[in-house]
């Protein structure tokens, strides 16, 4: 939450940290993308065999 907070409100003072901020962050999105994509498919998978 701080993350996607300071790239909010701009606080770009080093540049390699910014650039590892974004490292980070596309990490992050990526790993929630996958974890949604996981629970959708095993509700999926669920709903066709026990519906």
């Amino acid at each position: 939450m701080d993350l996607t907070f300071r790239r909010i409100v701009g606080d770009n003072t080093n540049e390699g940290e910014s650039l590892l901020d974004d490292f980070e962050l596309a990490f992050l999105l990526t790993r929630n993308l996958t974890v949604l994509f996981m629970v959708i498919l095993f509700l999926r998978i669920f709903n066709y065999l026990y519906l």
